[in-house]
């Protein structure tokens, strides 16, 4: 999932002004991920989105300046990385470069901040977080994005969940590993490639070549079964050490410099596994962790437990109540309303809906207890030849939904007489308003009634 998504479902869910009715239609249109309460929410956005934005999202808007920061935050990495490999492995022909150095910020230096990434990451559940400001990726956010906001005069109109602000700067954290030690390697080669240098290492501590070697095996041990040529032999860790005696250099040394040169493939095998490689596995782990955390607070946004229920919950009502001061335009009839013996099957070979919008059809007839594997609508701005080719489609028992609350009409009285050629049984329901819908109040059903009383169709009833 992208955060520019997680923007989008944010600002739906707090303008949601789709009902109940529709909200249904879309959960039963999509019963494969029904019961996937993220998959759902994330279709009937993107469906939202495409319907309402003509170019870009507001999402995408908000998610921008976010990424450009990412990039920019990793771009000053990798410069940093090139810029220390060229200063560790600066080398002017006259004194050799210590490796230990280059291990120091090209391996240990990295592997610190790992671990620091990893306390990060178990503490993140804890509200009190505050691991993340150690990372340079925190500050470098901060600076960015004072920077961003000062040039293009932005503000920030996003909320963020807090956990996901972490995650999100221990994933940049990574990120920003990555292309430094892709910096340090590349420097490495350009180095390496362009210059003829002679490693060497030393240090005041009392360690002994033997002991060394010990130690360059122990690091190189990833590749050393499949790359013996990137492990330093014992004779060349011997001949390298380097003791500083007068500014003058041992003439043995001098004697072995073109052997000097054979550290690199250590030190590029060091960098590619330790630098790299283990940072793109935290990577990989903390892009796991964003992505649930992003799900879980997407979840918790304001108003999308409720987009969700009413996707999910059916909702069967049997009587319309009373709204408002909504009235058919017929003339008030004060007699008792005639009775039906009719049923309702709970389901039907054909569902039409009679100037009922296509997409709410499966949940207005949900809510009157029936279903159907094929749904049909006629709508108001057809023509009537268009109306009556749509009458071919349907077969077997027949059920018309039609709104309650508007009397009926001559032209819908042709459409059934032509419904009847091709259906063994046609019922009529009319149903109760938006956006419950169910069925229609007694008092209306009863000028269906008596509607097609005086307007007798073979094969018709109204329930």
């Amino acid at each position: 999932m992208k955060l520019a998504e997680y923007f989008d479902i944010q600002k739906l869910a707090q303008k949601n002004v789709e009902d109940k009715t529709a909200l249904r239609a879309f959960g039963l249109a999509h019963r494969a991920i029904l019961d996937d309460p993220f998959a759902l929410l994330r279709a009937w956005a993107k469906k939202r989105v495409e319907r309402d934005s003509g170019g870009s999202t507001p999402g995408e808007r908000y998610a921008r300046p976010i990424s450009e920061i990412a990039f920019w935050s990793n771009a000053i990495a990798f410069g940093f990385g090139v810029t220390a490999a060229f200063a560790l492995l600066h080398y002017n022909g006259k004194e050799p470069v210590n490796l230990l150095y280059y291990l120091f910020a090209a391996v240990l230096l990295p592997l610190l901040t790992m671990v620091g990434s990893i306390v990060a990451m178990l503490r993140t559940k804890r509200a009190d977080n505050a691991t993340v400001h150690f990372s340079p990726a925190y500050w470098l956010q901060k600076l960015l994005g004072f920077v961003h906001r000062q040039r293009r005069n932005e503000t920030s109109a996003y909320c963020i969940d807090p956990t996901v602000v972490d995650w999100m700067m221990i994933r940049r954290a990574q990120a920003m590993g990555v292309s430094y030690g892709i910096g340090v390697l590349a420097g490495l080669l350009v180095t390496i490639a362009l210059h003829d240098v002679a490693f060497v290492w030393s240090t005041t501590l009392s360690v002994d070549p033997e002991a060394f070697a010990r130690f360059v095996k122990i690091l190189a041990w990833p590749w050393r079964d499949w790359l013996p040529q990137a492990v330093p032999s014992a004779d060349l860790i011997a001949q390298s050490r380097y003791f500083r005696l007068g500014g003058r250099i041992d003439p043995t040394m001098v004697a072995n410099a073109a052997r000097l040169g054979a550290w690199w493939p250590f030190l590029a095998m060091a960098t590619a596994v330790y630098t790299i490689g283990l940072r793109l596995v935290l990577w990989g782990i903390s892009y796991i962790g964003y992505t649930r955390a992003l799900r879980k607070a997407t979840l918790r946004l304001e108003g999308v437990e409720t987009i969700l229920e009413a996707m999910r919950e059916p909702t069967v009502r049997t009587t319309a109540e009373e709204h408002g001061d909504k009235r058919a335009d017929v003339d008030t009839v004060t007699t008792v309303s005639p009775r039906s013996d009719t049923a309702l099957k709970p389901s039907y070979d054909t569902i039409v809906g009679w100037a009922c919008e296509a997409e709410k059809l499966p949940a207005v007839a949900e809510s009157i207890g029936v279903t159907s594997q094929h749904y049909l609508t006629i709508e108001g701005s057809k023509t009537h030849e268009e109306k009556i080719a749509t009458l071919h489609k349907i077969s077997g028992e027949t059920l018309f939904v039609v709104k309650g609350w508007e009397p009926p009409i001559a032209e819908f009285a042709d459409i059934l007489e032509s419904a009847t050629e091709y259906a063994s049984r046609i019922v009529v329901v009319p149903v109760g308003l938006p956006p419950d819908y169910g069925m229609a109040d007694e008092k209306w059903l009863g000028v269906w009634r008596r509607w097609l009383q005086a307007h007798p169709i073979n094969k018709t009833e109204v329930v």
